[in-house]
This record gives C-alpha cells, structure tokens and sequence, in this order.
C-alpha cells in the first residue's frame, strides 16, 4: 500500500454540537500516540457579522476545549544536518521539538501533537 508522511484530521465546525472536557486528555493522548496532525476550522470569524448575538456559551466552550488540543503541541522545531560528506547517503536530519516557554524547553516527539487552528469569518 501507500505510504504516508503525516496523517491529518481537518475539523470543519460551527461548534453547534455539545462538547465535554471529560475525554479531552484521552484525546489528545491518541492523536500523539497516532501521530496525526490536527488542523480547526471554525468559520464564524471573531466578531458577529451585522450586529448578530456572537458564540452561545456552549459554543464558546467547544471553541475553547478545541483550542486547547490545538495547542497541546511544541511551538518551535528546526531541524539540524549533518554530513560527513558531500554525498546524499552521508547526510542525517534530526528534528529538535522545544516548547514555546521562556527556556524553550526540549521535549521528546512522542510527547507531542501538531495542530493548527484557523478562524476564518464567513
């Protein structure tokens, strides 16, 4: 079969469904285990288009638990090269994950999850 290099889940919402903090750690504990990047659409924008009513706090809460698997994620990473060589075969990649905090903290790439979010206005 295909091989992959990520697995991605795009979640297009208009938050209108119910929403628990109850399985959140069990949640963002198998996007990791899996590897999957994590990319939010919510399409209501910041503001309330024409004077509307803006989020219910339901959706407010949704908005806020999605949030928070978004950025269960290391905000900075680069990647070191070395080579022995100037031949293909003799060059080795290493990624280094960090935390945005103010050491920068490393952290392992099991211990983390990609995600994006993106608020879009309709």
């Amino acid at each position: 079969g295909k091989k992959y290099e990520r697995l991605n889940i795009v979640l297009l919402t208009d938050l209108n469904s119910q929403s628990s903090p109850d399985q959140l750690d069990i949640i963002i504990g198998s996007l990791k285990r899996a590897g999957i990047t994590l990319q939010f659409m919510y399409g209501g924008g910041s503001s309330p288009p024409h004077g509307g009513k803006g989020l219910s706090r339901e959706q407010q809460q949704g908005l806020e638990m999605t949030k928070q698997v978004c950025e269960e994620r290391p905000r900075k990473s680069w990647s070191v090269v070395d080579a022995q060589t100037h031949q293909k075969d003799d060059v080795k990649r290493d990624v280094v994950y960090c935390l945005n905090d103010d050491e920068e903290t490393e952290v392992q790439k099991d211990d983390t999850i990609q995600g994006e979010s993106a608020l879009t206005s309709s």
